[in-house]
């Protein structure tokens, strides 16, 4: 098929005036589409048959995983010469075994990432459909160690790219996409301004009194800095019901903690409450870790009924007649502990959010109305028992990713008007 021109050129910004032109290539799906005649669909024929071909012989493999095994690491091997390792297959299995190869470390250990990269994309692809935020994060582990670990993984390129010569009127190819700001890149770099430390403290007062205004920095780097943190705080904020929970330990007891009954042990990361003991969907396992003031070790198994979850009011646990915060007493049956206090510097409208999780999720009687409300009544209509339990380990997550982000979050350095 004959085609146009697929895409058309910018000017972009370069070093001493010099000027350039970067390729932005049409939007998808290309225009006109794609004709598959006889000659495509014989070559997609072929693909099929070879891929049955090698789809049988899996079933007379002994273990079909050793062939995998060896299969993604030679790809590895194979991609990361492109980039111009010199890493072989053999070296990539004595690293893995040992720690050691014969090859630069750099060179071995790139060849590993691709490894590592390739298996959280494809575990990832059980839960998350092929998409940006996919193509991302596998690159953040492909980029992880060794060389280029310090560039921006898990990110897009937004730099100019040349190729042949020096500097951009020399170069004889130049890759990549325009320096351009979109919308979005506005709107996350407000979102990450915002949440600044030096913002806030600087113009607390004029944030009481009026709309924000919003600094722009002197540096086009920290601009990008802030819209990828702007842009990665939203994924925790806005998909907060659907990350996985922090791994905080769970403590049961078949009676209210106290009453002279036998508590169940404390459990971890892999166990399922009321499913077998090798279940993994609400991030705990069993665990025999001392268990929390007033419970005793023993017990049986919780009983995976709505009940067993229902929440009425949580509590902070306590210590030396000191309140603790590593400690909630989710009701009188469910303990969780071992919650990093760093969670609770993320503070909004002057409350940590997981105080937040605890005020509002508990059962209030309107005095005036008589009007009850009960946070338990969606999770029984929508069948999600652990729902309020895996929500605040969920929100310990997200405050902590918070934080993580805003410490990183470079100086305001505003321009000067």
């Amino acid at each position: 098929m004959q085609r146009g021109l697929t895409g058309h050129y910018v000017p972009i910004p370069s070093a001493a005036g010099e000027s350039a032109r970067a390729f932005v290539p049409n939007p998808l799906p290309v225009s006109p589409p794609l004709e598959l005649d006889i000659e495509i669909q014989e070559l997609i024929e072929k693909a099929m048959l070879a891929l049955g071909r090698l789809d049988g012989l899996t079933t007379v493999l002994p273990d079909p995983t050793l062939f995998l095994y060896s299969y993604v690491r030679k790809e590895a091997v194979l991609s990361s010469q492109i980039e111009g390792t010199q890493s072989s297959l053999s070296d990539l299995m004595l690293f893995e075994m040992d720690g050691v190869a014969g090859v630069p470390i750099d060179d071995v250990q790139e060849v590993s990432n691709y490894v590592a990269a390739m298996k959280y994309g494809l575990k990832r692809l059980e839960k998350l459909p092929l998409s940006l935020r996919l193509l991302k994060e596998i690159h953040g582990v492909l980029l992880a160690k060794g060389r280029g670990s310090e560039k921006e993984s898990g990110e897009f390129r937004r730099s100019q790219n040349w190729i042949g010569g020096t500097r951009p009127s020399a170069a004889s190819q130049r890759r990549g996409v325009a320096a351009t700001i979109t919308k979005e890149d506005i709107f996350y770099y407000v979102y990450g301004v915002l949440h600044s430390p030096e913002y806030r403290t600087r113009f607390a007062s004029d944030l009481k009194k009026m709309l924000p205004r919003l600094p722009f920095t002197r540096e086009t780097a920290d601009f990008w800095r802030f819209s990828r943190a702007g842009r990665d705080l939203a994924h925790w904020h806005l998909d907060y019901e659907t990350v996985e929970p922090w791994p905080v330990k769970e403590h049961y007891s078949e009676q209210p903690l106290g009453g002279g009954q036998a508590s169940l042990p404390a459990v971890e990361p892999g166990f399922q409450p009321g499913g077998k003991d090798a279940g993994h969907s609400h991030g705990v396992k069993i665990s025999h870790d001392a268990s929390p003031a007033g419970a005793i070790p023993g017990g049986k198994m919780p009983p995976a009924t709505a009940d067993f979850f229902l929440v009425q009011k949580m509590t902070f646990g306590r210590k030396d007649k000191q309140v603790d915060k590593t400690t909630i007493h989710y009701n009188a049956r469910i303990t969780l502990t071992d919650i990093p206090l760093e969670a609770y510097d993320y503070v909004v409208n002057g409350k940590p959010a997981l105080e937040w999780i605890m005020e509002r999720y508990q059962i209030t009687v309107d005095k005036d109305s008589g009007i009850r409300n009960d946070p338990n009544d969606w999770a029984r209509e929508h069948n999600q028992p652990r729902y309020i339990l895996d929500l605040l380990k969920r929100i310990v997550r997200v405050s902590l990713e918070t934080m993580k982000i805003v410490n990183a979050l470079p100086a305001l350095n505003e321009r000067k008007a």
